[in-house]
């Protein structure tokens, strides 16, 4: 049933577009965390932690964006290293995933724990970005993205939920939620395993994300606001 496929390019109006079908789910994703960024941004009391999420969801959309046009959609046109700009954000967006997890999860912490994470965080941007522009290898930017969501803000949300009285525990449960998404999303992806030609690995695995966006917004607009 499933299979790997490659995506056959189109022409409309003459102009050649490259996995058209990736390319717009690429988009779709970016939608909405634009969706989820702008309701973030309009609310009147604000948790520390939504900053973070707020920016993580902007820094998200700008990824996928850049990343379906230009390193789907066009990439013939520019080269590959024309990729590296989207893998950078990618990288930077899940980085300030995890700090919004730190930040959430600040009252249940000693501060020198909290210290301790938010170092380690920078620390674990630096190093995955320096191998993912030293090598030109894309391997890198999915293993810093499974590191910051299966180990790092799936750890953080089931901390929470257990920490958490049960009518706070909405944001950790959808957090779950999404990271289970995003899994199935990898699962998807790196075994190559598609339907059709117009609907392939990268198509099916964009779905799962656009998944795990919608989830991620449910949880930050669950998040109670500070006293």
């Amino acid at each position: 049933m499933f299979g790997e496929y490659a995506q056959p390019s189109i022409y409309p109006w003459g102009v050649r577009i490259d996995e058209p079908v990736t390319t717009f789910t690429d988009v779709m994703i970016a939608g909405i965390n634009v969706y989820a960024a702008i309701r973030l941004a309009r609310r009147k009391q604000e948790h520390p932690a939504l900053r973070f999420f707020v920016w993580y969801f902007w820094l998200m959309a700008a990824a996928t964006t850049y990343g379906g046009i230009i390193g789907h959609g066009f990439l013939y046109a520019f080269g590959f290293a024309w990729k590296l700009p989207g893998w950078f954000i990618s990288m930077v967006s899940i980085t300030l995933l995890e700090r919004a997890m730190i930040e959430y999860s600040k009252p249940l912490m000693t501060g020198r724990v909290n210290r301790w994470f938010t170092i380690f965080n920078l620390l674990e941007l630096g190093t995955f970005a320096f191998l993912a522009y030293y090598f030109l290898n894309f391997k890198f930017v999915e293993i810093h993205t499974a590191y910051g969501l299966v180990i790092f803000v799936l750890s953080f949300s089931i901390f929470n939920y257990h920490r958490r009285p049960n009518p706070d525990r909405k944001p950790a449960r959808n957090l779950i939620v999404g990271v289970i998404w995003a899994v199935f999303a990898g699962v998807f992806y790196i075994g190559r395993l598609g339907l059709h030609e117009w609907f392939n690995h990268a198509d099916i695995s964009h779905v799962f994300l656009c998944l795990a966006s919608w989830s991620f917004y449910r949880a930050t607009i669950a998040i109670k606001p500070t006293p």
